[in-house]
Order: structure tokens, then C-alpha cells, then sequence
């Protein structure tokens, strides 16, 4: 088994892309898995990509931390010959969860400042789209909508509780947007996640499934169709709660 960290070259463009990857061939054709990168090879063909081998590794941690440094060396971020977005290695993920706000903040800042003009690819817009939907074009007849007030009257009475509806209503760019809620059929919210895989972590370690990736696999359409799984939970995204419980309130 080969473990690498290569960089793949659009020979029209000149534009690269810096990843990592594990193969029984080193001559398996990959070249990464960025959405702008793989609509080009399927527009341009891949006789006008190439790929080279920057750095071989041991184990898996040896790559991932490899294939970070070129990414921070190369300052793919800041620069628009490339196509990658971010400074996390491909397949990790940044521990939001742990951090506290004001390194949050920061993030955030510098995500926006490296961002600005960049275009996203027409498949990461159209996904964004459909997430952003929420309740538009929906109606609300009057009974419904006596209903739905009496509920939140009741719901949110107490300062915490009005707090955290705040939050949710800051949109994608809060934190919490990013987290799951676990939710029972009584429509109470049982427990927070504040990630999708520390939720997957914790279906798994609940005993749910016999390994994380079938967890991912598992949850991924009850989250994005809000089904009860199994009759006794939703997985419902945090900045999607409110449209969630409308929905159930005026069905």
C-alpha cells in the first residue's frame, strides 16, 4: 500500500490542486476529489491533468500532517492558482466544538478574508440553494397559525430558552448552525450535537450500527429529510429547528 500527498496540474489553466491519497496502484488515475477540480477533468478530459507524487508517507497520521504542511507552504488558500479552499487536510475536520468563541471568531474572519472572490462551483451553489430553502413559498392558515403561537409562548418562556433561539437565528455563520439536535417523538429535544460526526460518533457508540462510516451512512438521509429513524429520533440540524417544528405543527 502507497500513502502520498500529490499535487494534481491543470495543464490549460496551470491551476493545482494538493491532496493525499492512499492506493494499491500508484498509477490508479486519481487526482482528487475537489468539486471544481472534478467538474474540469470531466469538461477538459483527463489527458489535460497530471498528477505528482510530493511526498510519501508511513502511517496514516504521517500523511495527513504532510499533506498539511504543503498546503501551508504552498499557501493554497490565499492563492487563486489553486483549487483548494481550506488549510484542514483533506478527510479531517476542524474541532469547533472545543474551541472557545473568540477563537471562533477569528476563524471566521480569516475563512471570510481568504474567501473574498473566489467562485464557487455551480454544484456548491445549487446544494447551497436547496439547504437555504427553509419554509419559503409555504402558507399558514389562521388555525395554524394560533397554533403555532400558543406553542412558542409556551416553548420559549424563560431567558436561556430565548437565548438559544437567538443564536439558531443567526444563520450559517454561527457556530450552532453547524450542530445536530437530537429530537424525540414528544418533539423535546433530548440531547446536542455540536457536529454531524459527533453525532455519528455517538449512534455508533450507542450500538446502533457496527462501525462510524455505516453511521454516516445511516443518518445522512434522516438528516437531510428530517424522518424519525427507527420511531424514536429526528436528526434535525440546529439552524433548521424552527422550520422543523412548524412543519410539525401545521401538519
Amino acid at each position: 500500500m502507497y500513502r502520498f500527498v500529490y499535487m494534481t496540474t491543470n495543464k490549460i489553466t496551470g491551476k493545482k490542486y494538493i491532496g493525499k491519497h492512499t492506493t494499491n496502484d500508484l498509477n490508479d488515475g486519481y487526482f482528487g476529489s475537489n468539486e471544481k477540480l472534478l467538474e474540469d477533468i470531466k469538461t477538459l478530459g483527463k489527458e489535460n491533468f497530471k498528477r505528482e507524487i510530493l511526498e510519501f508517507a508511513q502511517t496514516a497520521n504521517e500523511l495527513t500532517a504532510k499533506e498539511s504542511y504543503h498546503l501551508r507552504k504552498n499557501k493554497v488558500v490565499e492563492r487563486e492558482d489553486f483549487y483548494n479552499e481550506t488549510y484542514v487536510a483533506s478527510g479531517g475536520r476542524v474541532p469547533f466544538e472545543t474551541w472557545s468563541p473568540e477563537r471562533y471568531q477569528k476563524y471566521i474572519e480569516h475563512q471570510r478574508k481568504v474567501q473574498t472572490g473566489k467562485k464557487r462551483s455551480q454544484k456548491t451553489r445549487e446544494r447551497i440553494s436547496k439547504n437555504n430553502v427553509g419554509f419559503k413559498g409555504k402558507n399558514h392558515t389562521e388555525e395554524s397559525r394560533k397554533k403555532i403561537s400558543e406553542v412558542m409562548k409556551n416553548k420559549y418562556v424563560n431567558k436561556e430558552a430565548r437565548l438559544r433561539l437567538s443564536q439558531i437565528n443567526l444563520g450559517s455563520n454561527n457556530p450552532s448552525s453547524k450542530a445536530v439536535l437530537l429530537i424525540n417523538k414528544d418533539m423535546e429535544v433530548v440531547k446536542k450535537f455540536g457536529a454531524k460526526y459527533i453525532a455519528e460518533e455517538w449512534f455508533y457508540e450507542q450500538g446502533y450500527c457496527n462501525s462510524r462510516s455505516r453511521a454516516r451512512y445511516i443518518l445522512k438521509p434522516y438528516i437531510e429529510e428530517k424522518r424519525l429513524w427507527n420511531d424514536m429520533y429526528y436528526f434535525i440540524l440546529e439552524r433548521e429547528y424552527n422550520s422543523f417544528i412548524l412543519e410539525k405543527i401545521s401538519s
